[in-house]
C-alpha cells in the first residue's frame, strides 16, 4: 500500500487550488527584487514592471516550468548507502531535525540558554548515531569570538566532520553558499561528484505575501548552477501574510512556491526543488504566531496533499513541532497530531525533530523522544499486510480451540513476533512496581539517558585528515571575508 492514507481535500478541491494558484501568478503576480531574474522572466514571456518589481507570470510559462521540475531528487550522504532518493513511488518517509533555532535546553542541567558552538558537534553526533533520523541540521550558535555572519559556513564544517548523513542548511547569502560549495566539493573529491550527489540541501524562503528578495534569488540561482536541492519554504502567517482562512492560506503557500518554481526552472531547467511550506497562524489575541495547533496540522496536511496530488512535488513538512516551550504533555500532543497528519497525506520528509517553542528552541533530549513518535508513525504507514499467511489460517488450524491451547510456541508466532511490532527505545510497557524498581524514571529522564549513551559511545566515521584541514581553511577564510549578512 502507498503511504498516502488520509485526504483532507477532495479531487475537486485539489484541482481548484492548482488552477487558482496558477491564476494568482497571472493576475496578482509576484514581486521579484532581482534585476537578472526580472530580465530572464521577461524574456520567457512574463510581464515585468521594473519600477515596482511586479512580475505577472502567464499560465503557459508556469506550465512549461512545472514540466521541468524533476520527480526524483537525490539527497547525497557521505556514503552511498545513506543517500536519500525522493521519488513518487517511495513508500517510506524520511526524517530530519529542526533547523534555525538559536536557543537550547542544556543537556546537563536542563537550563534554557543560547546555543553555543559546542552544541553543533553534539547535535551532529547524536543525529549521526540515532536510528530513524536521516537528515542533519545545525543549531544556530552564538559565540562572540566567532563571526556570526559566517556561522552557517563554520557550522557546515562541523556537520561534515561529525555526521555522514545528508545535511540541510539555511544560508545567509550568496557569498556564504560559495564557501559551502567549496566545502562540498572538497568533501566529495570533485565538482562532478558533488553535482551528482549533492552533500547538502539549501532552505530558501520567500517573503509573504508573494515576494522573492534579491538575496534569496541569488542563492536559488547559485544552487541551480550546481544542482543543489532547494527547499522553498513559503510561510504566510494566516491573517497577516496570507488569508486568514485555512483554504486561502493553503492557496497562498502553493502560489508562493509556484513562483519559486518558475524562477528556478527558467534559470536552470531540472533544478531539484522540494515543497517545504511552513504553515503558521496568527494568535488573534496576542499578535504572536502559532505553529503547532490542530489548524496548522490541517493546513500542513492539505498543502502536502495538493503538492503531491496536484503537482507531483516532493515535500518536506514541519511535523514534529510544538508551541509549548517545554517537552510536556502539550508538546507531545501537538507534535503527534502534526506528525500523523503530514505523514498520512504523503509528505516525503517529516521535519522538526528536537524543536520546542515555535521552532525557536532546540532540545537534544526531545530528539530522542521524537524518534519514538516517528518510529510509531513509520510503523503505521506500513499498514497491515493481509494475506493467508498473515491471517494465520494454518496456525489457527494447528492450534485449534479450547482451554490449554496457545499460539506462543507455534511457528507462526516465532516467524512474526520480531517484525510485526514497533520496538521502542525509551517508551515502556511496565507495571508500576517494575517501573519503580527500575528507578521510577519518566519519559524525559529515560530519553536523556539514551542521548548521553549515544554521545558517549557513538563515534562518527572520521573524515580523512587532509579533508578536515581543507575544510577548516575554507571556514576560516569565510570568517575573514564575510563581513555582514546581506538581506537586500
Amino acid at each position: 500500500m502507498g503511504k498516502c492514507m488520509m485526504r483532507l481535500l477532495s479531487d475537486e478541491d485539489v484541482r481548484k487550488i492548482r488552477v487558482e494558484a496558477i491564476k494568482t501568478l497571472e493576475d496578482v503576480g509576484v514581486k521579484v527584487s532581482h534585476d537578472e531574474a526580472k530580465k530572464m522572466l521577461k524574456k520567457s514571456g512574463a510581464t515585468v514592471d521594473h519600477h515596482t518589481d511586479l512580475v505577472l507570470i502567464p499560465r503557459k510559462l508556469t506550465e512549461e516550468c512545472l514540466k521541468r521540475v524533476p520527480q526524483k531528487v537525490i539527497l547525497g550522504a557521505r556514503d552511498l548507502d545513506k543517500d536519500i532518493i525522493l521519488e513518487p513511488d517511495n513508500e517510506r518517509v524520511y526524517n530530519r531535525s529542526i533547523s534555525g533555532g538559536e536557543y537550547y535546553i542544556d543537556l546537563n542541567n536542563g537550563k534554557y540558554r543560547k546555543a553555543v558552538f559546542s552544541d553543533v558537534k553534539d547535535w551532529a553526533r547524536l543525529v549521526d548515531g540515532m536510528e530513524g533520523i536521516d537528515i542533519c541540521t545545525m543549531p544556530y550558535y552564538s559565540d562572540a569570538s566567532l563571526n556570526m555572519s559566517a556561522r552557517d559556513v563554520r557550522g557546515l564544517e562541523i556537520l561534515l566532520e561529525n555526521t555522514s548523513k545528508h545535511i540541510e542548511l539555511q544560508p545567509y547569502g550568496k557569498q556564504n553558499v560559495e564557501y559551502m560549495i567549496k566545502m562540498g566539493i572538497v568533501e566529495r573529491g570533485s565538482e562532478e561528484e558533488f553535482k551528482r550527489r549533492p552533500r547538502f540541501t539549501l532552505m530558501v524562503s520567500p517573503v509573504s505575501p508573494l515576494h522573492y528578495h534579491a538575496n534569496s534569488i541569488d542563492i536559488m540561482l547559485l544552487a541551480g548552477e550546481y544542482g543543489i536541492p532547494i527547499e522553498l519554504t513559503p510561510m504566510p502567517i494566516a491573517g497577516a501574510g496570507g488569508p486568514v482562512t485555512l483554504a486561502g492560506n493553503a492557496l497562498s503557500m502553493i502560489a508562493e512556491f509556484l513562483a519559486g518554481v518558475v524562477i528556478c526552472e527558467s534559470a536552470y531547467p531540472g533544478s531539484p526543488l522540494i515543497f517545504a511550506a511552513r504553515p503558521v497562524v496568527m494568535n488573534m489575541s496576542t499578535g504572536g504566531v502559532i505553529e503547532a495547533s490542530i489548524e496548522v496540522a490541517m493546513l500542513s496536511s492539505a498543502a502536502t496533499q495538493v503538492a503531491r496530488e496536484g503537482f507531483g512535488w516532493r515535500s518536506d513538512m514541519y511535523s514534529l513541532v510544538a508551541d509549548s516551550p517545554v517537552a510536556d504533555g502539550q508538546s507531545m500532543i501537538e507534535r503527534s497530531f502534526n506528525c500523523i497528519f503530514c505523514a498520512f497525506t504523503g509528505a516525503d520528509i517529516l521535519s522538526g525533530w528536537g524543536c520546542l517553542e515555535t521552532a525557536r528552541t532546540l532540545d537534544i533530549v526531545q530528539l530522542a523522544i521524537d524518534s519514538e513518535i516517528a518510529g510509531m508513525t513509520s510503523r503505521a504507514l506500513k499498514g497491515i499486510e493481509l494475506n493467508d499467511e498473515t491471517l494465520g489460517l494454518d496456525a489457527m488450524r494447528r492450534v485449534g480451540a479450547g482451554v490449554g491451547k496457545t499460539y506462543l510456541t507455534d511457528k507462526h508466532t516465532l516467524k512474526y513476533c520480531r517484525t510485526e511490532y514497533f520496538k521502542p527505545k525509551i517508551f515502556i510497557y511496565s507495571k508500576r512496581n517494575t517501573w519503580e524498581l527500575e528507578g521510577g524514571k519518566d519519559l524525559y529522564e529515560r530519553a536523556k539517558e539514551r542521548v548521553k549513551l549515544i554521545l558517549r559511545e557513538h563515534i562518527p566515521t572520521p573524515l580523512d585528515e587532509t579533508v578536515v584541514k581543507e575544510l577548516r581553511l575554507i571556514s576560516e577564510e569565510a570568517e575573514r571575508e564575510i563581513k555582514e549578512i546581506s538581506t537586500a
